[in-house]
């Protein structure tokens, strides 16, 4: 079914993305055909097609709506058609979800001013669309993830994705390796089987396609040898998760093996003598961080495999 579609001549070459799964039914076999949602609406032939008498119309745009399809011979009503080429220009989305999926193409985003404090990048397509990212000079206490680093020096900054002058998103975000590297700051996490001197079992993660993430991979540079290298080893010790529900499953998973899996950390700290901080408290603290974030990736990585 999938080659059948690849075959055809959809306009653009933009085609549906469709799943096939089996379900166990009371001893049935199911096959289900999953059509995913798109903002590519709407998909039409540049040929007509015809198969066993019946004819597909090129041009023809064609709906289904409740349990009536468009006749073969006939096009969609108008009012429908404008509903799918408004999707496809993310006219029928909030002002939130509309900036997020343009944040998607970089190239689509200019500066508009950039000075020591603050940096601003507008939409050229659409410039009530603004980022705006400023520094934060609070004496915030550098997380773990920094230690990984080069250079071990991290500052903060402030994110405000704007609306005209309405701010829809703020989150924080931290440059690493003395700049070089610049991300959204991850969220926390806790599994309290694996924690180590009261710590909660701590964890950072993203969720893929999240809107922290999707900002995550619109600063960061990835024509810049220095960002990526540095990207690596914040990856290294990072969590990523496709859905909160194979967060969930893994965060099983450990609590299951919770007992391997924290001797795997307790060995990973004795290899981490090369981390120094100002004092033991803190060194400690750091160790005991990394020592779990490099754990969890593998464990990640071995739960996946399986």
């Amino acid at each position: 079914m999938i080659d059948f579609l690849n075959t055809k001549p959809f306009v653009g070459g933009i085609r549906p993305s469709i799943e096939l799964k089996t379900l166990q039914i009371e001893n049935h076999e199911v096959d289900i055909v999953i059509i995913k949602n798109s903002t590519d609406t709407p998909f039409f032939l540049v040929k007509d097609f015809r198969d066993q008498g019946e004819m597909v119309r090129r041009y023809s745009i064609y709906t289904r709506i409740k349990d009536t399809n468009t006749p073969k011979d006939s096009c969609a009503d108008i009012n429908h058609i404008e509903f799918l080429w408004k999707k496809r220009f993310l006219l029928t989305q909030s002002p939130i979800n509309r900036i997020f999926n343009m944040l998607k193409n970089k190239n689509d985003w200019k500066n508009s001013e950039v000075d020591y404090n603050k940096t601003t990048y507008y939409n050229k397509y659409n410039p009530e669309y603004t980022v705006v990212i400023t520094n934060i000079y609070d004496d915030l206490r550098p997380e773990f993830y920094s230690m990984v680093m080069i250079n071990k020096n991290q500052s903060y900054l402030n994110v405000k994705i704007k609306y005209f002058e309405t701010t829809v998103f703020e989150c924080q975000a931290t440059y690493l390796d003395e700049t070089r590297y610049l991300t959204t700051t991850p969220e926390w996490a806790f599994i309290r089987e694996i924690s180590i001197d009261n710590d909660q079992g701590a964890y950072k993660y993203f969720i893929n396609g999240s809107n922290r993430q999707i900002m995550q991979n619109f600063l960061f540079n990835d024509k810049d040898d220095s960002a990526i290298s540095a990207k690596k080893r914040f990856d290294e010790v990072i969590l990523y998760f496709d859905s909160d529900e194979e967060k969930e499953k893994f965060e099983k998973f450990v609590r299951d093996n919770s007992k391997n899996i924290k001797e795997d950390i307790i060995n990973k700290i004795k290899n981490l003598n090369y981390i120094q901080c100002k004092n033991a408290s803190e060194t400690e603290y750091m160790k005991r961080h990394i020592a779990r974030g490099l754990s969890l990736k593998e464990k990640q990585i071995e739960m996946l495999n399986n």
